[in-house]
């Protein structure tokens, strides 16, 4: 669960619930590893009603949506 309440919620910074689907896997072949893994984090839908920003130029009052993909890779060589 998120610890930002609504009453200070600025979708500048993601601060929702969040759900991360991830899968990897690795080869090895001789001296050689290669490892690979991908993540997925989707964000719960949020609604910004308040004053943050205001100050700024416009509060963005609306319902908000993030998502990441993420991939990651390694290489390892032994000798």
């Amino acid at each position: 669960n998120n610890p930002v309440p609504d009453q200070t919620f600025d979708p500048s910074i993601p601060a929702a619930n969040a759900h991360i689907f991830s899968v990897g896997g690795e080869y090895e072949l001789d001296s050689w590893r290669l490892a690979i893994a991908y993540a997925y984090q989707r964000y719960e839908s949020r609604d910004k009603d308040n004053a943050v920003g205001l100050a700024a130029g416009g509060a963005a009052n609306g319902r908000y949506q993030t998502a990441s993909h993420m991939l990651a890779l390694d290489l390892l060589y032994r000798f």
